[in-house]
Order: C-alpha cells, then structure tokens, then sequence
C-alpha cells in the first residue's frame, strides 16, 4: 500500500518558524494585510527567475519566497521531483503553472486565500483507478458546530487509537489527514458531549456537537476520587476555566470571588459558609490530588477547574483539615494528540480607583485659626498672612501613579496512548502605584506527566516551582496624604524633598516624611515556593485501583529591609537592618485503594486509604543591626547586634479514612464517609479523632411520574449530616511556654544577674479538637432543555469544642511583648445558618449566544455558648446570642446644638442624682451619645450593639455574550448587611490635631450661628469630650458592589489565522476593579480584610488598584 500525504514546501515551515517569532504588532498587521488583499493578490503578483535542471519542487519553492502564495499537492498524484529548466520574465502564477507542469496532466485551482492546489485532471484520476483502489487512506474535512447552528472552535478531533488528529479552527473547520477508511473519528469538546464518527468512504464529516447538560456528565473532584455532576450527593460549587475570564489575579480568593455560593473572600482571605472559629478558618486547600498543597507554586493561568466542598457530607473525607471546608484545584493536563502550544501576553497599567476628598489650603487655614483660637494658642503670623491660603501641592497626585503590568504565560501539551504531558512557563510583573520604586516579580514553572507503563500500571509525576523578587524602595503611611498641607511645596528647586525644621510653631515647618521616606528606606525579598508530587496506580483487576503518592511542599525565603540615617521631627534616626530567613516542609505520603462495580441496578464503589506526615518542619531567624554601612548591609559591621527570632516548628499527623458510594437503578444514591485522624498537636491522651457524614440523593427526574410532567430535564433532592475537625491552634499548645531573652535574676547583694526564665502560659492539658456539624438539604433543577439550571441550599453547621484564649489576670505574670500568655481551652461554640442560591441560563438571541450565571447568599451566625460570660476585645465583643466579634460601642445621637439644649441634658440627669449627663467637660458642638440603659446618664453601660464586620448577604452574577468572532464578559460581585470601622477617623476627621484633615470636616460644629450638618462635632485639641470615642460616627455601611471586570475579546477567523500556520488568535481588553457602588465616601476601598474577632477595620490600607489590560492568545 502506497502512502498518500500532502506536503507543503519545506520552504514554507521555515517562513512560519519566522513569522512566530515577530513582533506581536507585526502579526497582527499581517493579518490585517492578508484579509483585505488576498482577493487581488494572484492577478497582481508577476515573477522573474531563471532555474535549470531544478526540480518542480524546487520551482515551487522559489515562488513560495517570493510570494505569500502555498502550494498543496500529494507526491503520489504529482510528480515534484521532475527535473525542468524555467526562464521566467514577468510572469503571472497563473502563466507559470502550466508552464512547469506542461509534461503531466494536472489542473490548478487558485483560491483567493494564496492556497494553490495542484491535482490531477479527470483523465489521469481515471487512468489511475487501480492506485486508488489500492490505497486506503485520505484526508477528512468538516465543520463543527452547537445545537443552534455557530460553529465550535476549540475541538478536538482524533483518529481513535492513534494520537493523529486536529483542532478546529475559529470557524469551526478542520482537516485531518491520512485517515484509514475503517477509522472512527473522535470529536471532544469541554462542555459538551464526546462523540465517535466511523469514517468508512465519507471525505466530509460536519456534525453538530450537543450540550453536556450544563455539565450534568462532567466530571467532579471530590477528594480521594471524582465523581459525576449528576451523582453528587453533597453541595459542592464547580469554577471552570472558563468562568475565570481574563482578569490578572495574583491569588486565588479574587479567582472566586463572586462566582459561587456560601463563599465569602475579602482581601484574599476566603471563608466558606460563615465562621467556623474563632481564630484561623481558612479553608484546606488540595491541589491535583495533594493535601495541603502551596497556594504560592499555582499560576491561575495553569487553573483548570476549582471544586468548592461546602457541607460536611463532602468535607469529612478530610476530616481535621475540612471543618472549615475545603477548596480542590486541578491544574491543566496534557491530553491525547498532537503537540499543542499556547501563548498568552497581556499589558497595562493599573492606578488607584479613587481619590480621597480633603480640605484644601484656604479651608485648611480656616480649620487652624479656628483650632489654636479653641487651645487658647497664639496664632502663628503666617496663618494670617495669606501664604497658608495657596494651594501648592495635591498630595494624592504627588504620590499616586500609573502602574505597568505584565504577564505571560506559554504552555505545550500533548500526549499518546501511553503517555501524556504538559510544560507551562508564568512570569507576572506588578509596581506599585505611587512614586515609589517598588515592583513584585513571579515566575511560575510546572510540569505535569502522566505514564501508562502497562494496561495495569500508571506513573505519574507533577511538578510546580515559583520564585518570587520583590523589592524598592519603602513607602510612607497613606494618611500622610491626608495629613500633609496642601500649601506646601513638596520639592524643592534643586529635586530634593522640601523640609523645614526651624520653628514648630510656623505652619510651614515640615518633615515631609511622604516623601523622604523612600529616599531612605528600602526592602527586598526573594523566595521560592514548590510542591514535588509523584504517585502510581495499579489495577491489578479491572476496577481494582490502588494508589500511591508521595508530596513534598514548602517554602525558602530571605529578606532584608534597611534606612539610612536621617533627621524627621527634630530627631535623628541612626542607620537600621533587619535580615530574615524562613523555610518550611512538609512531606505526605498517601494510599489508597477503589473499587467499582455495577450489577443490575446496582452500581456501587468503596474507597479506603491513610494518610502519613511525620516530618513536617520549618523555622524562622531573624537579625537585627543599628549604626550599620548601607553599602555593605551586613549586620556585623553594625554597632549593635541582636538576634531577634530564631524559632522552629515540627508537626507530625496520621489519619485513616474511606467512603462508600452506592446507587439504585440510576435514582437512589448513599455516600458515606468516614476519617479517624491523630494530631500531635494535642496531648497524647486526646490526639485522635473521628468524623462520620452520609448524604443522600434522589434523582426525581428518573421518576415517570415527573416524566410525565414534561417540566423537568433534572430534578434532584439532596441531604446530608456529618462532623468534620480542625486542629488548626498552632504547636504544643497543650504544654506550657517559657521565655529566657532579656529574663534576668539578681542574686546576692550586688544584685548580680543570672540568666532567668518566665513562664509564658499555664499548660493546656485538656485541649481538644474543634469538631463542626454541619447538616444541609438543597435541590438541583433544570429546564428547558438544561437551558436554565437552577440550585438551592439550606445548612445548619455548629462549631462546638472552640479553642480560644480566656484573658488572664496582668498578676498572674504571664505573657510577654510576643504573646498575651492566655489560657487556651475548649469553651465555646457558634453556629451559622444560611441559604444558598444559584441560577444559569443559557440562549441565544439571532446570531448572539449568551449565558448567565447569579448566586446569592444568606447567612447569619451566632454564639451560642462562651464558657463564662462574654469577652470584648477592643471595639469587638463576643457573647452569647450576637454574631462573633460584632462592633461594641456609642449610639451617637446628634450634636449638642446650642448651650440651652446641653443644660436641659445636663439637668435631666442631676434630677436622677447625675453630676452631668455626660463627662463634664461636654459643651455645645460636642457629640450628644444615646443613653441606652435609660439611667439618666452616659456611661460604659451604654455601649451597644452597633453591627456586624461580617456579611449577611454575598452575591454575584457573571454574564458571557459571543457574536461571531467576539466575546465579551462582565463579572459582578457584592456583599450586604456589614459595617466597616474607620480606624483613621479620629486622626483624618476627629478635629483633634492640628493638621489637614478630609473635606469631612468642613462641616463642623461652629457656633450656635453656624452649627453644621448636625453630625461633625466642634474642633477639639486632644478631644477632651471624647467625642472619638467609638461610636456610630466612626462606623461606615460596608456594603458595595463591584464590578470586577468587563472584558471584550475578538478571535480572527480561521482562514485568516490558519495561513500562518496559527490555529487561533484572540486579541482582548480587559477593565478590572473599574467601578465601586458603595456609600463609604471617606476611605480608598470598602472590600476590608481582617480577622474573625477583628474584622472590618480599616486605616487607609492601599487601595486594590483598578487595571486597564491589553492581551493576545495565540495557539499552535
């Protein structure tokens, strides 16, 4: 059997190798080019060469360099090694041709898209019926489309068996050659359902590739093993490639935010379906399989699907890791087919979203008469003057600037039957957004393979590194912005920062530390995170699997921060360096064995493994030097050396669990779980611990009597209960601490010192795990042909066993400047309670298709038990019946407008034996404070529930439209029902200092003639009224909307790319964080961290930038 293939030109593989090493500018102005002057370029393009004794092929190659025209032949049907002499002046292609061929009978047909195809013509096919009907290969050709018509780019198409194949282009078009007739094709796509084509004599083959359900058969990871959609029995949400759009994130809290249900991520922090602790409850997070994996090794670009385990039927498989639910990443493959390589390259700028309304110089001077005038402070000549009137310097633009972003990001996949493997190269570029030198670099490296060494034997090996530098110059505090007048000069004439330390009395006596700080302060950092994981699987039987793998994770990293000497406020500051070294691993081993089998109608699989770690360590030293040489930076040469931190850890655990899974005739499902897990943690007498769940699920839709409805396409009902653990309290809590540095003994009557020691807390014997029920019902819905989707949950989940720290009487002596030396024990508990909803709907309109996703959340959580009494950190109290941490404080209730409406107060009170109602410094302009208790006056009894740092609502919607060749996606996410607290207000808008202040204030208390807006108090030196004291004042309504990103995308079409040899090129803009709904006016950003006892305080922390990001994708 002879061998039919098409060539093209060994010439044209080294222009395209050329091509794709061009700018990027330049490819897309090619292709530009090409689609506007291909339909004329055949007529207008005349050759002259002269060639003797070549061969055709050769001609061939001569004007393919001259020329964007290719030429497409089988060397079967044509003969290109025919040796021919050519003198060619002036010549048309189409004058060429038959020229060159004028010996053989072939025909030419000249497309308007440069592609030459060179056949033979009908007589010599049909003098060649016997070679056909010997060979019994060809090429096979066809278009892929959806349901409603448009075609699918993106598809895979292989011979089944083989690793030959294609990807359809833009229009939906492919090509693949050397097909057997006896071959079946395979078309795949994500999304939709797999299908096979036997070939037998077709040379076309256009098929219509159907929806998966909304992914109904797809498959889910959900810890030690994966499952269907349509099988689960626990709530789970599923983050897909493609729900994460373009947007440039450097961890995985902004990747989900506001794309599922019950999970709640501030300032990167995630917390699934309210709070499970007191303390720590981030959720445990596996990656490609490997518990606790490093978040730091993950490109979000090499994210492939992101599973969110939410109740504890889901949960307890990782029993005292899973408590506060657990997040599962699964990172790109390889897959069977040719060599695939992905190019992604995107660039912008980022600034700040918004700048800060504050007074300027004619209003500030206003604020500093009126202030020394208040002190009883002689006013200095130059407030009157006039020059403190002129408005010089805005701050916020001396300090704020555009940022420049990078990223790029390059893959190669690909694989056979017997192996599989994908490459990735990340590298992200960040600077900050002020004046300041300072940049953040990551580069990302993985390499994941796959083996099938035999039928029953799979190796496999996946690898991930990432090294991060950041490093600049330090910047200053941002409410110096605010703080600094407007009426200074920030630079002087030669460059240099403006100072002037003469008279602290002269209003321009300046240290201008927002600026000078960066000439003198600076840091660098450097580190490097990886996660090493290997694993083998035998089936020794079919459905017999057992696994093993091994993990290794952890961290190395160093940096050092350092300031010259420098004079600020009438001080000299000697010359500093701090160095710190940190590393950390933490290996696991794991097995595991699965068994699957289905008889009748009954399908059933069973699951058990352990799990080992028991050399887990790190460490963290830290050094310290004063009066050092900047230019050497070593810490010996300073005149004082200290070693500040030189502490290591060690943590070993041993856990065993397994599962059942079992279905009745594809309508009743059982889970079942179960975890035993030991911690060293914890005292050897309460190390180990169990964590049971089952869950139930009934298909409705299976039902004929649902059938019967003709309503729904799925109908499912979910339940489940279950305990999940956390032993998340840091090391050896259960034995006592004790501190030697700086602790000295005297001894004798020289009071000589004797190295000492002190105890920093009492043993915690007794402690045990915190332990979560957590017991939930929800339904999963479709409709209309899975067109809408829709699902519901409701969950009770209780923590119980809280560990947490009883304040310990100051004469006890424990405690140090590190640590408050309080006891740990096992004495609370708290609850949440909520419901979860999510609703997809996908159509088209014309030739738009669009889909949309919304989630909504609603939770509330209490206290429910708190050992003895109620506990009050600061501003945030914990009792019994309040959500965790809420704000405690003052009901402002107004200002003091005049004197008479003071007395009447202050009488009141004298009449229920009250000296005043308030302190007795209050007077009119001072804040009037609620008296809650109704005793007459105003006292710490009346502090209040003022609100929760912790939202009620959360939700979000993503909207995805494509029209032809573009795409456009908005993504929108909100939270509702919290409270921020402003812990800048009495430094920015409290009226107690003598410097600028936010535009706040300008409607201040004044006089009885000029009494405000009846909620910003009088001007106060050092506020002796306390009227910031904490209140509803410095409390502001947390909740906002955003709109994290709209993005509009363009694929050029397929003929267009596909000349080049490119199979896909996609060009895009994306607007991040652009646009803030919010009615917090007097801080950056209302998106506030924190945590779960002090949540949702905020002093001016820099704000997310907002990015403007210009990409292109390019897949060969």
């Amino acid at each position: 059997m002879k061998k039919i293939e098409f060539e093209i030109s060994p010439y044209l593989g080294k222009k395209l190798k050329i091509l794709l090493i061009m700018k990027l500018t330049f490819l897309l102005t090619v292709v530009c080019f090409l689609q506007t002057s291909a339909t004329a370029y055949s007529q207008a393009t005349k050759f002259s060469f002269e060639m003797k004794n070549q061969r055709i092929q050769d001609v061939l190659r001569e004007i393919e360099k001259n020329s964007d025209f290719r030429f497409f032949y089988q060397r079967e049907q044509v003969d290109v090694e025919q040796i021919v002499t050519m003198n060619v002046t002036d010549k048309t292609v189409e004058e060429i041709l038959p020229e060159l061929f004028e010996e053989q009978e072939v025909v030419f047909d000249v497309r308007q898209d440069n592609l030459i195809l060179i056949k033979p013509a009908q007589g010599a096919i049909e003098s060649s019926t016997e070679f056909y009907a010997q060979q019994q290969q060809k090429s096979v050709s066809g278009k892929v489309t959806d349901s409603g018509g448009q075609p699918l780019p993106g598809v895979t198409v292989v011979v089944k068996g083989t690793t030959q194949g294609a990807v359809t282009n833009a229009d939906g078009n492919y090509t693949v050659t050397n097909v057997p007739n006896d071959a079946i094709l395979q078309f795949s796509f994500v999304g939709m359902k797999a299908q096979e084509i036997e070939v037998g004599n077709q040379t076309s083959i256009n098929i219509t590739m159907e929806e998966d359900a909304i992914g109904i058969e797809e498959v889910v990871a959900i810890g030690y093993g994966t499952v269907k959609k349509s099988d689960l029995t626990g709530a789970v949400s599923s983050v897909s490639r493609r729900d994460l759009g373009d947007r440039l994130v450097s961890n995985l809290g902004s990747l989900i935010q506001g794309k599922a249900a019950g999970v709640d991520v501030s300032r990167g922090q995630i917390r699934i379906r309210g709070l499970t602790s007191f303390y720590d409850d981030s959720p445990l997070i596996v990656i490609d399989g490997f518990i606790g994996g490093n978040l730091g090794t993950v490109n979000p670009n090499d994210i492939e699907n992101i599973e969110i385990l939410k109740d504890a039927s889901s949960t307890a498989i990782y029993g005292s890791k899973g408590a506060n639910g657990v997040i599962l990443i699964t990172t790109r493959k390889g897959v069977l087919g040719r060599v695939k390589f992905n190019v992604d390259y995107k660039e912008g700028f980022s600034d700040i979203p918004k700048k800060l309304d504050v007074m300027n110089a004619d209003q500030l001077t206003d604020y500093a008469i009126e202030f020394l005038e208040d002190a009883s402070i002689a006013v200095h000549p130059a407030w009157l003057s006039g020059e403190t009137r002129v408005d010089r310097t805005d701050w916020q633009n001396e300090v704020f600037r555009t940022g420049h972003e990078r990223e790029l990001n390059m893959n190669f996949s690909g694989g056979s039957e017997k192996a599989t493997y994908f490459l990735s190269l990340g590298y992200h570029h960040s600077e900050n957004q002020t004046f300041v030198d300072y940049a953040t670099n990551n580069l990302f490296l993985r390499s994941k393979n796959d083996f099938d060494i035999k039928d029953w034997l799979r190796i496999g090996n996946n690898i991930a590194l990432s090294f991060n530098s950041n490093g600049g110059d330090a910047s200053g505090n941002l409410d110096w912005l605010i703080t600094d007048e407007p009426y200074l000069p920030a630079w002087n004439a030669d460059g240099t920062p403006y100072i002037n330390n003469t008279d602290r009395s002269d209003p321009f006596y300046f240290g201008n530390l927002t600026l000078r700080t960066p000439l003198y302060a600076h840091s660098e950092d450097t580190g490097l995170n990886y996660q090493v994981g290997l694993y083998t699987e035998v089936e020794p039987v079919k459905g017999l699997i057992y696994r093993a793998q091994v993990n290794a994770s952890g961290y190395y990293g160093k940096g050092q921060s350092w300031h010259e000497s420098w004079w600020a406020e009438d001080r000299t500051y000697p010359s500093q360096l701090s160095k710190n070294f940190i590393y950390a691993i933490t290996p696991i081993f794991e097995q595991f064995i699965t068994y699957k089998n289905a008889i009748g109608k009954h399908d059933f699989s069973v699951m058990a493994g352990n799990l080992w770690s028991s050399y887990s360590k790190g460490g963290n030293m830290g050094i310290f030097g004063q009066d050092i040489d900047v230019a050497i930076l070593n810490v010996t040469t300073a005149g004082t050396q200290l070693v500040i931190r030189d502490d290591i850890w060690k943590a070993a655990s041993l856990a065993y669990f397994g599962r059942v899974n079992y279905q009745f005739n594809n309508k009743y499902l059982l889970t079942a779980n179960f975890r035993a897990d030991a911690s060293a943690k914890f005292a050897p007498a309460n190390r180990w611990a169990t964590f049971p769940s089952v869950s139930l699920a009934w298909k409705m839709h299976e039902e004929t009597f649902i059938k019967n409805l003709n309503i729904f396409d799925q109908l499912k009902m979910r339940a489940g209960t279950g305990t999940s653990g956390s032993d998340n309290i840091g090391e050896f809590r259960y034995l006592s601490r004790v501190w030697t540095r700086n602790v000295y003994v005297p001894f004798g009557d020289a009071g000589t010192r004797a190295l000492g020691a002190t105890v920093l807390n009492n043993s915690s014997k007794d402690i045990r795990w915190e332990t979560t029920k957590t017991t939930s019902v929800g339904a999963d819905m479709a409709f209309l042909n899975y067109s809408l989707t829709f699902s519901a949950d409701y969950y009770h989940k209780e923590t119980y066993d809280i560990l947490y720290e009883i304040p310990q009487p100051i004469s006890m002596g424990y405690g140090s400047n590190r640590t408050s030396g309080n006891a740990v024990v096992n004495a609370a508990s708290m609850e949440n309670k909520g419901i979860e909803l999510q609703i997809g709907y996908r159509s088209k309109i014309g030739q738009v298709n669009y889909w949309v996703d919304a989630n909504y959340t609603n939770n509330k959580n209490n206290v429910i038990s708190l050992g003895e009494g109620s506990y009050i950190d600061g501003i945030n109290r914990t009792e019994i019946g309040y959500p965790l941490g809420y704000f405690y404080g003052y009901v402002a209730d107004g200002i003091f407008m005049t004197q008479t409406e003071l007395d009447a107060a202050n009488n009141a009170a004298k009449a229920k034996g009250w000296p005043t109602y308030q302190d007795n410094v209050t007077r009119a302009g001072d804040v009037r404070f609620k008296d809650i208790d109704g005793d007459g006056r105003v006292t710490d009894e009346d502090r209040t529930y003022l609100g929760t740092p912790h939202p009620k609502h959360l939700y979000g919607l993503n909207l995805n439209l494509d029209y032809k060749g573009f795409d456009m996606n908005v993504q929108l996410q909100g939270i509702g029902g919290t409270k921020i607290y402003s812990q800048s207000y009495s430094y920015l808008r409290g009226g107690q200092q003598l410097s600028n202040q936010l535009a706040y204030v300008i409607d201040r208390w004044k006089s009885e003639a000029e009494p405000g807006n009846g909620i910003v108090p009088r001007i106060a030196m050092g506020d002796p009224a306390r009227n910031n004291r904490f209140s509803t004042l410095l409390l502001d309504n947390g909740n906002y909307l955003k709109i994290r990103q709209i993005s509009l995308g363009y694929t050029m079409p397929g003929d267009f790319s596909n000349k080049i040899g490119i199979d896909k090129i996609r060009t895009y803009v994306s607007a991040d964080n652009y646009f803030t709904f919010s009615k917090t006016k007097w801080i950056y950003d209302p998106e506030v961290g924190g945590s779960n006892m002090k949540r949702g305080g905020e002093w001016l922390s820099r704000p997310r930038p907002k990015l403007l990001m210009f990409g292109v994708q390019i897949s060969l």
